[in-house]
Order: C-alpha cells, then structure tokens, then sequence
C-alpha cells in the first residue's frame, strides 16, 4: 500500500543501493512524505540526472525543482566539468530506465570528438520522467527495455575533456539489432581512455523533424478547433451545448500518432473532440455536424457528444462506454485483428459502477483495452477530491489491471510512454493509463464557478500556453489554426441545412416474415417443452454461426443456467459461452461491444427484474448506435429475457418489464407463447434481425409443451410483415363465422386468455377473434383494428399492471385507426408488487374469471 500511495515502483523499493541515477525512497524531511496518508494523490517522482553539485534534475526531486522543457522534451544544457567516471565503474555503470519513443529520428553509433548539435543533444536527453514498474508489479506497468553501452571520447571539438559528457542528460535506447551494444571503433575507444571520458551516449542521426513537436503542434489545432467553437457559440452560430478539451489536447496529441485509425478503435466521452480530430477526422465534417449543414459526420443526428469515424466512437453517457469498449476489443481479438481499443473515462466517472464492471470483464476475458483516464480534477463543478475517496491506483489493483499514472507537462515523456503501452496493451491484456492534466475552461460553454485564482493557476501550469509562449512559430500556428477553422465555420455556414425525412430508428431490412413460419401450431407436429426447444435452437446457431456468443451469469455445465436452457452449450462451444460475474450493465454492455464489432452476441439476463441494472446499455446505447450514427452501423444483440410470474418467486423475481423497452425507437421487443415455434422464432432473431431485440421468454413457458394444435372453434388466419417486422398469430372463428369479440393478449398470459374463451364458447357460445402478438414494439395493430371493425369489442390481457402497459398502447393505437366507436376492456395485475406466497400472487396476477368479465360486461 505504501507502493501504491508514495506513487514509487515496486522494484525500486526492493533495490538495496540508491545510485545517483535510481529513485530515492521518500526521506523525512521530503515534501512528499506529508501528504502520505492524507488521501492526496503522490506523483511518481523521476529520476532525476545527477549534477555536479550533487543536485537531482529530475521533476518533483525535492533537492531541485525541473527546469522548463522546450517542445522537443530539451532542457537547459548543463554546466560542463562534469565528474569522471572512475575507471572501475566504466562497465557496470547503472542505466536508467526509459520507455521506447515510436517513430523518434533512428540513432546511429557514433565515435565522434565533435560537439553534439543542440537538435542531437534533444533527442539524447529524451527519457521517460516517470520510471515504469516491472511487468510482475501489482500494480501493473511494462517491461523494462534494454539499453546498450556505447563508447564516445570525451573530447569535444573546443579541446576540453567532458563537454561531450556535460551536453548529453540521458541514455537512450539502442535498437535491437545489435544486442551486445559493442562499438565498432571499441580499440579507438580504449585507446582514447587516457585523454578522454567514456559514457553511455547515443548520437542521433541528423535531420528529421522532431516527432514530439508534431504532438505539440498537434495538440495546438485542437485549441484553435475548441477555441473557435466557444467564440461560434458566443456569436450565436451553434445551439445546445459543447465540452471543450482545452487544457487536456496533449492526452490526445501524445496518443494517436501510436494508433491506426481504421483498425484500432477509440471510444470517447462527451469531451472527445480532441481524440477525434487526432484520430485523423476531419474538422470540416465535425462543424458541419455541429452546425447541422450538409456535410455533417452523422447527419446533425449526433452533435458534439456522439461521433463516428472509422473505429472512432464517442457517446455523452458516463462511463457507459467502457463496457461496449471491453466488447469491442474483445471481438476484435477473437477475429484475430491486432487492434488496440482506448476508452477514454474522466476523474469524475470513477464513481460509475459501470466502469468497476468493466475492469473486472476486461481482466478476465483478457481484451486488448487502454483505459485512459484523463484526470482534470473536477467533476463539472465539483471537486474530485470531495467525491473520490481513497486511492485510484489502489482501486485498479484490485482488479489486478496493471496501471500506470504521469502527468502532461512533458510532451516528449508522455508520447514515449504512451507509445509503450498501446504496444504492451496490442500484445494483450488491458491496461489503465491515468494521466494528470488540466481543464481551463467551463464543463460546458460558460458554465465554470471555479474561482479565478484558481482557473488562473492552471492556466499558468499549462505546458502548450508556455510553449506557445516561448515559440513564435508555435504561436503563429495557432492564430493561423484559429482564422483557418473560423474561415471553414463561415462556409459551412452558407451551405444548406439538413432535412429529417423519413427514417427509421431500426436498421432497413429486406426480410418478409410470416405467420405460418412461426406457428407451432401449424400442423401435428410434436414438440418438447419450451426450455428444451430453446436449448434446441442455440446448439443449432452455435454450430452454424461461430459468431454467436452467449453471455450470462451461471450458464456452464453441469449446471446449464438458472433454468437450464444453456445446459450443454459450454461443453459443445467452450469459445462461444462466457459465464460471467453478477454485472448485468457490463453483460449487456460487452454484448453491445461484440454487435458493434459484428458479432451476434446474445445475452442472458437470468430474471428479468434485473434488466434494470442494464437498461442504460439498452437504452442509452443499444437503441442509439444505428440512428446516431448516421445509420451506418448495426447493433445485432439479442437480450433474453426470464420474465414474468406464477411460480412464487416474490416481488423482485416475479415482474413482467418488458413494457419498459416499448416506446424506444430503435430497439425491437419480440415475447415468445407456447403457440410459437420458439425455435424458429430465437433463430430468426439471432441470426436475420440487425437490429438490437428484447426477446421475452415467461418462466411458465420453459416446463410447457408448445401447443400442437389451434384453440377451440378457431383457426389460423395467415399474417405477413415487411422490413423485418414479427407478425402476430391470428385466429378466427371456424367455418368463416362472425366473431362477438377480439381478445389479444402475448406471452404468458396465452393459456389464460385461451381457457378464458373456452368458458365462454361453452357456456354463452360466444365466438371470437383472437391475436398473440409477437413483436410488442414497434406496435403493429392492422390485423387488430381490422377485427376490431367486425366485433366492436376488444379485450386485451397481460400479466404486468395494464395502465401505461401493453394493453393500452394496444387500445390507444386502435382508437386511432377507427372512424366508429367501439367498447375496450384491459385485464391485467392488481397494482401492488407480486407476493411471495403462492395463493397472494394468484390473487394479484389476472385471472380466468376476470377476463370473463370483461368479455361479458361489454355484451
């Protein structure tokens, strides 16, 4: 725990010698050691390049403050005079650790009794300022690279032994092809012993433009993007709202230039404009989107929140990312992509279960994710401190996700670290990246109540404000980058607006269904129960699909799930079934990853009462991903769904919530009945709907026989729908009669409503029209309202409480479709919880005698 709260290594601490180039353990008298126990978070303190005088150049050394850093990571050049190297430490001379920095200028060998230039010597002072732990540190972190020695006389062009030595800060890493690290000129070298200094010094090959001001430039675009948007929205051009990265452009600067857009994925939070224009987007497509002009990224259907490009996504909903990301990286290694998936989180996420959710899947089903976790230190207006209790890093170790914390204010060690762990993270495994920046201006627009002293002191901590300051060039670029994005904003502006039209939320299909392919009842054909013709189905898919997967919580043998539909799948499809922990927003999340990635994932939520912890994956993001993504992706996930009461599991086991999920465009509500063929009906979903489906299964229905043959004095009246859509089963009277009433009613209340009528042919000779509805949402009432016509009367049953459920959308939507009056009734539960105690939960459920009433009260 010391480890984790001081912010030093692991391995480190273990070493016994502290030499001039290692960490030191925190001393008394250290500023640090203050803050230990205090709950405030230690940066991890660099290891600093022994001075003459004995000082520590390193950040946060408590013997001296860092100097600035210039763009290319450079810092002032060190007095010369710098001590000899005893002879006998020539070999063993300790390196330091730093991290590998992707497409830095290649060094050379060199044997050379010039003075380095002032672009070598930037290059050789490059190291990373926060050392990484060993790959076996709890609290995660990578692999140490080897350096390799190399030979140089110390004496410079100006004739003074050690200048070469006093112009060099660091060591740098030497390519792997030549492990041994010996010099070709090694006899010069010794020969140059006695008049010269020998150090470990690579000189950089001459010439190319510096990778890490790339990052800064970088990073100024976006400011000059965000700046110009904040000074639109002042002058009236852009409505709603808009969160700017300002302050935190070199999280992103620093990170992309290691990733590949198109194959590695990023997911974004509502702050995302930084990482979607690093990302490679173009900025033209962003304002027009923004402005709702043609040439919009997702149609004006998005705005700033939710963006897609590529594999770049980015959703407004906290934390809800993170699993659809853990999904995604997951589905991607399966296809056997290299890919790296980033979800970026904010500070203030860290109070979402959701994330926690996230980690533990993304650990145990080893996905190639970053977390990257941007700490600006305020949660809207709030400060984090006030609202995270205990220790970030020591929350990720518990998930045993290695982690890894620094800050921005170096551009050279932040894009060589980052660069590290997108490799580690491509090779496999997750990992979390917290990176300590800054947010100078408001959560949204104008909406900061920071005090001023304080805004005004991150500003000055700000290392592209210093840059930028200290860099004509660097200043031009971003009055050139503001004027240049205000120039785009001003044509955009001139184009058309975008029309809506006619869309559908769901995605366009071509698919015809009808009635007859799901009646179970269509012929005499002998069937199992219902759990069994499930079970029947998902071997089938699974065998015929490899990118069927099921999720859930208890699914493997011998035990097979709660009500043992998954029972044998593990063992016929060990890679296709994951049994996951209790974290139903992850299940559905993950499973939502998987779709976007273009798996057919199915998840099993084992009650479904607890579809409420995962409505937001449902709701939030499921149902959105087609439409707000300008309808160029699909989410095919199938959510299964144990629903409904009658067995005596009580008030939070027994619930029929399926209505919740009615009314959301773009999500598909099907419920099975023991007259559908629940195979054909499960394989149809799975495997032909592009769209995200709540599929519906009572319990009542697992240990029933489907039915074989039509309901008393009825008979099956042929129904079709287009672009996808699930008919519903009809019947009419036998022998074309006329029907008194139209009863529809859909899952289990099937056997009720049909006992129901039974009575009533027998006892008053009443005939009827009679429709189980498949697909709950979107509402189709056509055969309904047609019947309706004819009868005059229509009573529609089901098991949850009827107001603002199915029954009355049924009876509103057919009211809206007739020019003459008619008589409804809806039967559904008394409007309490369901009771444990079977003879209470049978007076609360609807009841055979009541729906004979209400079929007599309106003759």
């Amino acid at each position: 725990m010391f480890q984790l709260l001081s912010g030093q290594e692991p391995w480190r601490l273990r070493r016994r010698r502290h030499r001039h180039d290692e960490q030191r353990p925190l001393r008394r008298d250290d500023p640090h050691a203050a803050r230990l126990g205090s709950g405030e978070e230690v940066p991890p303190r660099a290891a600093g390049l022994q001075l003459p005088d004995g000082g520590a150049a390193g950040r946060d050394s408590p013997c001296q403050a860092a100097p600035p850093r210039g763009v290319d990571g450079a810092a002032p050049q060190p007095r010369r005079g710098v001590r000899r190297v005893p002879e006998g430490r020539r070999r063993r001379r300790a390196v330091r650790d730093v991290v590998r920095a992707p497409r830095v200028p290649r060094l050379r060998r060199a044997h050379d009794r010039s003075h380095p230039t002032a672009a070598d010597a930037a290059v050789l002072r490059r190291a990373d300022r926060h050392p990484l732990p060993d790959s076996g540190a709890p609290a995660g972190g990578l692999s140490r690279p080897r350096l390799h020695r190399r030979h140089v006389s110390g004496v410079g062009a100006c004739g003074k032994r050690g200048a070469l030595a006093a112009d060099v800060s660091r060591a740098v890493e030497q390519p792997d092809r030549n492990r041994r690290g010996r010099c070709e000129k090694r006899g010069a070298c010794r020969q140059s012993r006695g008049e010269g200094l020998i150090v470990d010094v690579l000189v950089a090959a001459p010439a190319r433009r510096s990778p890490v001001r790339s990052v800064v430039e970088s990073a100024l675009r976006i400011r000059a993007f965000e700046r110009t948007l904040l000074d639109l929205f002042k002058g009236g051009h852009l409505s709603g709202t808009v969160h700017t990265c300002i302050g935190q452009e070199l999280c992103a600067a620093a990170l992309h230039p290691h990733l590949r857009p198109g194959v590695d994925a990023f997911f974004a939070t509502h702050r995302g404009h930084g990482h979607y224009l690093a990302y490679g987007g173009s900025d033209d497509a962003l304002l027009s989107e923004l402005m709702g002009r043609e040439g919009a990224l997702c149609l004006g259907r998005g705005g700033t929140q939710n963006l897609r490009y590529l594999r770049f996504f980015s959703a407004g909903i906290q934390g809800g990312s993170t699993p659809v990301a853990t999904g995604y990286a997951w589905a991607l290694r399966r296809r056997g992509e290299r890919a790296v998936v980033v979800a970026q989180i904010g500070d203030g996420t860290m109070g979402e279960g959701t994330v926690y959710e996230a980690f533990t899947f993304a650990v145990l089903l080893g996905a190639p994710v970053l977390f990257l976790l941007e700490w600006n230190g305020w949660a809207q207006s709030t400060d984090v401190r006030t609202t995270t209790p205990g220790h970030v890093l020591a929350r990720a170790a518990a998930f045993g996700l290695p982690t890894h914390r620094m800050s921005d204010d170096d551009p050279a060690a932040l894009s060589a670290h980052l660069g590290e762990v997108v490799e580690r993270v491509r090779r496999g495994g997750p990992f979390l990246q917290i990176i300590d920046t800054r947010r100078l201006m408001a959560h949204s627009k104008g909406d900061d109540n920071r005090p001023k002293d304080l805004v005004d002191a991150l500003w000055r901590t700000d290392p592209l404000a210093r840059l930028a300051a200290e860099d004509d060039d660097l200043r031009a670029l971003l009055e050139d980058a503001e004027a240049e994005t205000a120039r785009a904003a001003t044509a955009i502006f001139a184009r058309p607006t975008l029309r809506h039209g006619d869309v559908s939320a769901l995605p366009p299909s071509t698919v015809v269904r009808r009635s007859l392919e799901l009646h179970a009842d269509r012929g005499q054909m002998s069937w199992g129960r219902g759990a069994e013709e499930l079970n029947r189905a998902l071997h089938a898919l699974m065998r015929d699909d490899p990118r069927v997967i099921l999720l859930g919580e208890d699914l493997l043998d011998p035990y097979g799930g709660a009500f043992k539909v998954s029972r044998g799948l593990s063992t016929s499809f060990p890679d296709q079934v994951f049994s996951t922990p209790i974290a139903e927003a992850a299940i559905a999340g993950v499973a939502n990853g998987m779709a976007l990635a273009g798996l057919r994932p199915i998840a099993e939520i084992m009650f479904g009462d607890f579809v409420t912890l995962a409505t937001d994956q449902l709701v939030n993001f499921a149902a959105k991903f087609h439409y707000m993504y300008a309808g160029e992706v699909t989410c095919p996930v199938t959510v299964r769904l144990a629903s409904g009461g009658g067995r005596g599991y009580g008030p939070t086991h027994s619930q029929s919530l399926e209505r919740l999920f009615c009314g959301i465009p773009g999500l598909r509500v099907v419920a099975l009945s023991q007259r559908h063929d629940v195979a054909r009906l499960l394989t149809d979903v799975v495997a032909t709907d592009d769209s995200p489906v709540v599929f519906v299964e009572h319990k009542a229905l697992y240990g029933q026989k489907l039915a074989s043959t039509p309901p008393i004095d009825a008979e099956i009246v042929p129904a079709e729908r287009a672009n996808g859509d699930y008919p519903p089963l009809c019947y009419a009277p036998v022998r074309n009669g006329a029907a008194d009433v139209t009863v529809v009613t859909y899952g289990g209340t099937t056997a009720l409503a049909e006992k129901a009528m039974e009575t009533l042919v027998e006892e008053q000779e009443l005939r009827f029209d009679y429709v189980i509805l498949t697909q709950l949402w979107p509402l189709d009432v056509a055969e309904i309202a047609a019947s309706v016509r004819r009868t005059g009367r229509l009573v529609v049953v089901e098991e949850s409480v009827a107001a603002f459920g199915v029954a009355a959308a049924v009876i509103a939507a057919v009211a809206q479709q007739m020019s003459s009056a008619f008589k409804a009734r809806a039967v559904g539960s008394r409007h309490v919880p369901i009771p444990s105690a079977r003879h209470l939960e049978d007076e609360v459920l609807p009841t055979v005698d009541e729906v004979v009433r209400a079929v007599a009260d309106m003759l």
